[in-house]
């Protein structure tokens, strides 16, 4: 049977227009670049400063569906699931709610990720400087929609791999939190007293004492815009934690460009640091690590970012749980310079201080980094092959071309 988005959800809603803020002011505050692959990591979404009336109206809850309505993002969707008490949604984004004696809302999720939902919002979103995309532009969408026990079926076997990626993530998170939790009490807090001295064996140096190479990549002129194939080349906006990519915002160059650049190449377990970009006069330092094929197995930085290699002296574990540290995010913060175009030089880079403790200490924290690096990496290269499996079966479910039937077997 063939609907519309409308029919089985009703008008959709705009949210509220407010500023964003890391402060607890008040509830979580979503916004479209709170939402990555279809899902929501509600950790990283700031919070507003909103009256209950306005709250009230926008207030998010479980099986909601939300969908950016402008800008490069237009049209990307999100299930919310497990939203925090109180959270609402913001003015770029459009809420619609499902029938539940017409529609599944989870499976509803998942025709918003279909090749259907990007051919429809590719060929209706209008504007080419500022593509948008209203509410009732977006309730025309047309789609096949199976009976409701199906939908129910083929929720429940996307939702089975999303449930089982949700998982690798969070494992992820905690093998990187505890090798931070390690590095804070072994490292930095003794390097931020008067307890770590050189007497002691340990050392106060600086980062371009200890890095054997920091440099930036390039783009070809003219910028990426409209390539879709070469070699994956990735920005500020892919920095931040370990395993930790957006597929979504990956973007190439030319195969002739990249074979022509010596640098900007990245080798598995480089320490990557936003070198500059974001909002005039506002610097945010982001640090970050992948590698062991993760989120691909050759790929460049762009300008944006820096890439960072140690000497023998300390292992690049140990680089970047210093610079991820809290103190040095702050030191980063207070390096970056620039009204217009906010961001560290080389020179301040370099200029950082670095604390080293003596051998028999790095060899022992060695010996616990590693192996949680090692587990962040794999965990994050399992969840993108999972991701891989939902994204084939995905169009097949949801056209019809594979069916499932009651037990659970597709066919």
């Amino acid at each position: 049977m063939k609907v519309t988005l409308a029919e089985v959800c009703g008008k959709g809603q705009y949210g509220l227009v407010a500023s964003a803020t890391d402060l607890p002011v008040g509830p979580k505050f979503l916004r479209t670049t709170d939402m990555i692959d279809g899902s929501i990591n509600w950790d990283a979404v700031p919070y507003c400063q909103v009256d209950e009336r306005k709250q009230d109206q926008c207030l998010l809850r479980e099986g909601d569906l939300v969908i950016s309505r402008t800008g490069a993002n237009a049209g990307a969707a999100a299930y919310v699931a497990d939203p925090p008490e109180g959270a609402v949604f913001a003015g770029y984004l459009v809420r619609f709610r499902a029938n539940d004696s017409l529609a599944d809302a989870r499976f509803l999720g998942y025709v918003l990720q279909s090749r259907e939902w990007a051919d429809y919002v590719t060929n209706t979103r209008t504007g080419s400087a500022q593509p948008q995309l209203n509410a009732v532009l977006m309730g025309k969408f047309a789609f096949d929609l199976p009976p409701l026990d199906e939908q129910r079926r083929i929720a429940e076997v996307l939702g089975a791999l999303d449930d089982l990626i949700d998982t690798n993530e969070r494992l992820r998170a905690r093998c990187e939190s505890l090798a931070a939790e390690q590095f804070m009490s072994r490292v930095v807090a003794p390097a931020m007293s008067s307890t770590a001295g050189e007497d002691d064996g340990w050392l106060r140096l600086h980062i371009g004492d200890i890095a054997r190479v920091v440099e930036t990549g390039r783009r070809p002129a003219g910028g990426v815009k409209g390539i879709v194939d070469g070699v994956p080349s990735i920005g500020a906006e892919s920095i931040g934690g370990i395993g930790r990519f957006d597929y979504s915002k990956t973007k190439h160059v030319p195969l002739e460009f990249a074979s022509s650049v010596s640098r900007g190449w990245v080798e598995s377990r480089d320490v990557l640091v936003y070198k500059d970009g974001g909002k005039p006069g506002e610097f945010r330092p982001k640090v970050g690590m992948l590698g062991s094929g993760f989120p691909f197995d050759r790929f460049m930085i762009n300008e944006h970012v820096y890439r960072v290699r140690t000497d023998n002296r300390v292992s690049q574990e140990f680089l970047y749980f210093w610079l991820a540290s809290p103190p040095m995010m702050e030191a980063l913060a207070s390096a970056g310079t620039g009204a217009a175009v906010p961001g560290i030089n080389s020179t301040a880079f370099r200029g950082l201080p670095i604390v080293v403790p003596p051998a028999n200490l790095r060899n022992e924290l060695q010996g616990v980094l590693a192996p949680l690096v090692d587990s962040c990496l794999s965990l994050a290269v399992e969840a993108q092959d999972l991701r891989r499996t939902r994204d084939e079966l995905l169009p097949l479910l949801v056209s019809g071309a594979v069916r499932v039937r009651p037990e659970g077997v597709a066919a």
